[in-house]
């Protein structure tokens, strides 16, 4: 099995990959289906592409792969007002390598999917680093959200699978593709009435940039 100091090779010893050795290396977590994926909250509508987080630095080649069962899809929307959902119970470990680096990527669409079901973003916001602006905006549209009383209608999503473009064990850093499947979704008011729509789409890309920082990682960059 190819290991994470393997995977991460620097001829100065920094922990900085050489894109001249390509190396792949595959994980698997448990399941994690039902996950939450990124929506454009404020825009109501996810008619557009994802863009793209800045890379940090060129890269020859994936270092990570690992995927997760994906679950049938439900056959009628569900209605957010009516779950009943826990708040998010999977955690990774807290050490760099990249298991713990997909499994936060992957908790931290659980924990989206808990706020935006819930009206409550607290959870989000704590492991968010404060400069992340998309963050607060998410957090910050949820809090808006509650307030006018619009729901999501079937916010439940699901984990495909994760790649590793980039992971320096000097800074602790890591970025992360996410690849997703959406089931169609709609925001409604109080009211019932439709105020936007989101297609369903199958892998759909979302790259995330975290660190770990005092043993807990947080979200530092979403489009």
């Amino acid at each position: 099995m190819i290991t994470a100091r393997e995977a991460v090779d620097d001829a100065s010893g920094g922990g900085r990959r050489s894109p001249t050795v390509p190396r792949v290396l595959r994980r698997h977590l448990a399941p994690l289906a039902g996950l939450a994926v990124l929506l454009p909250l404020a825009g109501c509508s996810a008619d557009e592409p994802v863009p793209a987080v800045a890379s940090r630095a060129p890269v020859a080649a994936p270092t990570a792969t690992t995927s997760a069962p994906v679950t049938p899809s439900p056959t009628t929307p569900t209605s957010v007002a009516t779950v009943s959902l826990p708040a998010p119970t999977f955690r990774p470990e807290g050490t760099f390598n990249e298991d713990d680096a997909i499994g936060f990527a992957a908790y931290y669409l659980q924990v989206l999917n808990h706020a935006r079901a819930t009206g409550d973003p607290s959870l989000l916001r704590s492991i968010s680093e404060a400069d992340c602006v998309t963050c607060q905006s998410m957090a910050d549209t949820i809090d808006e959200y509650r307030v006018r009383g619009y729901r999501w209608v079937n916010p439940d999503l699901r984990f495909d699978e994760a790649t590793i473009p980039y992971f320096e064990t000097r800074t602790k850093e890591a970025d992360i593709d996410l690849l997703v499947d959406t089931d169609a979704g709609q925001i409604v008011d109080a009211s019932g009435t439709v105020l936007g729509n989101s297609p369903a789409a199958e892998r759909s890309p979302l790259p995330v940039q975290i660190h770990l920082r005092d043993g807990q990682w947080y979200i530092q960059q979403l489009p």
